[in-house]
């Protein structure tokens, strides 16, 4: 179905980020613009860590270079790290790991023993390797930066995600899958999720049409070769039945990006086609702690995003005591594209109707400011939360990390 290309390819020009009304602090802290014209796409947090009153994580950025194309990875053991070699005037802050030669490596998650997954949705795999391993195996070899080649055999690990599931047959239809994108870690349940962007059921009765959507499967022991994989969501509502056509109830498709809460015990899942944030939880009553195969559900409507925005990315604060507000990046694939945030307690306002509480504009320069970018294929869309170091070492939250792929930037910002 690929459809995420065709709607990207209407992305002609560049996206900066700016902050409007003197809020928050704006920051280019990733920017390569002469040393490749790479494009990030993807970032991860991995679980907060604490020495005396700081609160730190390491971070990965992916690179997205088009669809079976190699990109990178970059590790940093922190998010200080991150900011202070921002401030060396470069123009890519030194990562301290790169992984190079996973195609289009387009997400990035970590789980709560340190392992690092990233999708491949060309490939329709899922790379994965810990932070030891990866601080033992990247060597140099004459490179500035220590560095793992993923095509050299058994320097890091993957899996594919096949494209029928063997515990989903039936005599009426058959489901199937391709495009691995967003990643998140449920820390509760142990395992990861992943949103397939293309999902089809077709069946065998030629007048029934087919159904294109995209899906959530569970990735059960995900560092593992061989993992048990099920599919925990492949119907999202639509809150305005009828308005697209061609398909059947609307459901939701082009999915991109999903993120967990562990305070709210949910998923956030962005959905172009619908242009809706959705909230997916598990069954009024389903322990979060045993999950294996149980079904999400999406207890309230999907947001709605104003003016003709489309729902690429979602983060949250992986800080348990700030997990109340959703970023969401968004764009009407042309010229505008926007932050959005969101208060989780709010949310039956925003399905309502109501503005979120905070917008940041992304405006584009014209396409002739940035002709590389007329192919498509990029577009500002990874966001997370992170701890924003202040200068005595305390944590203040947020601080919020965009990846501005057509810009290849990636650039940081604190909220009000």
């Amino acid at each position: 179905m690929k459809k995420r290309p065709n709607l990207i390819r209407q992305v002609l020009c560049a996206l900066v980020l700016c902050g409007l009304c003197g809020c928050g602090v704006n920051t280019t802290i990733f920017n390569n613009s002469t040393t490749g014209q790479l494009h990030p796409c993807g970032i991860a947090l991995a679980n907060l860590t604490t020495a005396g009153t700081s609160k730190d994580c390491a971070v990965a950025i992916c690179t997205y270079e088009g669809e079976n194309t190699p990109g990178y990875v970059f590790v940093w053991k922190s998010c200080k790290a991150l900011l202070n070699s921002s401030q060396q005037g470069t123009n890519m802050p030194n990562p301290d790991y790169e992984i190079t030669n996973i195609a289009d490596p387009e997400a990035v998650a970590f789980d709560n023993a340190g392992n690092l997954f990233i999708s491949s949705p060309s490939n329709g795999a899922i790379h994965y390797i810990s932070l030891t391993k990866l601080e033992s195996s990247a060597t140099s070899s004459g490179q500035s930066v220590p560095t793992l080649d993923a095509s050299e055999p058994g320097s890091i690990d993957a899996y594919y995600i096949p494209s029928t599931l063997s515990s989903e047959t039936s005599a009426t239809y058959a489901d199937t899958y391709s495009a691995p994108r967003g990643l998140t870690f449920d820390q509760d349940d142990g395992n990861l999720y992943v949103v397939m962007e293309n999902y089809t059921r077709t069946y065998t009765n030629p007048n029934t049409p087919a159904i294109n959507s995209s899906a959530v499967l569970q990735i059960v022991n995900p560092a593992s070769s061989s993992p048990t994989i099920n599919t925990v969501s492949t119907n999202f509502s639509d809150a305005d039945p009828g308005t697209n056509t061609g398909q059947p109830n609307d459901v939701a498709q082009n999915c991109l990006d999903i993120s967990y809460s562990h305070v709210h015990q949910c998923f956030f899942l962005t959905d172009i086609f619908n242009q809706r944030l959705h909230q997916l939880s598990w069954p009024q009553g389903q322990s979060v702690t045993s999950t294996k195969g149980a079904n999400l559900a999406e207890p309230t409507t999907a947001i709605v995003l104003p003016n003709g925005q489309f729902c690429l990315g979602v983060g949250l604060s992986n800080d348990p005591n700030s997990q109340d507000s959703i970023y969401c990046t968004s764009s009407d694939l042309a010229t505008n594209c926007q932050l959005n945030a969101f208060a989780y307690n709010q949310w039956n306002n925003y399905v309502n109707g109501t503005p979120p509480s905070s917008v940041r504009k992304l405006d584009a320069p014209t396409p002739a400011a940035a002709p590389q970018f007329d192919v498509g294929y990029f577009t500002a869309w990874g966001v997370e939360v992170m701890p924003y170091l202040n200068a005595d070492g305390k944590a203040i939250l947020h601080g919020i990390l965009v990846a501005d792929a057509p810009q290849n930037k990636v650039v940081s910002f604190s909220t009000p």
